[in-house]
């Protein structure tokens, strides 16, 4: 299901899911970034709809499971 966050993504970590592999420290980087994010002022800012605040919660609980465990990301392009 990457691609149907694949734009909210990159507006909030500034990282694309497209890359082949996404390491371990970059994923903790996109953690960091969903954490400091605040759902709301990403909607308002990027026009994207409620539901986007709820996707925003569920990727930060997903990222931190990634970062808990120090995993890094691979495409399946």
């Amino acid at each position: 299901r990457g691609k149907v966050y694949s734009l909210l993504i990159i507006e909030i970590t500034g990282q694309s899911l497209t890359q082949e592999w996404i390491p371990p420290e970059v994923v903790s980087e996109m953690y960091n970034a969903f954490l400091g994010c605040d759902p709301a002022q990403v909607i308002e800012e990027f026009g994207e709809s409620n539901d986007s605040s709820l996707e925003i919660i569920e990727l930060r609980k997903f990222f931190k499971v990634c970062n808990d465990r120090g995993l890094g990301l691979i495409n399946w392009g």
